[in-house]
């Protein structure tokens, strides 16, 4: 049985909002978001993804509930 490589998926260059990276879509937040969490798993690393009011893109935070609304 062949092995493929997994090439690591690579968002579209992104904004920033507040100092923070801007995702177009969710499922690009999260697929960024999965990977980082799998880089940093012996950290305990755990993020989150939400929409920004302000910009209308999505971010993500360590904190469970950055804008006080879950």
């Amino acid at each position: 049985m062949a092995h493929h490589k997994v090439k690591p998926f690579t968002p579209a260059p992104r904004q920033k909002c507040g100092g923070k990276n801007r995702y177009a879509t969710k499922q690009e937040a999260e697929l960024v978001a999965e990977q980082q969490m799998l880089l940093f798993a012996s950290q305990g690393l755990k993020l989150y993804v939400y929409h920004c009011a302000f910009c209308g893109g999505w971010h993500l935070t360590s904190h469970r509930d950055p804008l006080g609304i879950w």
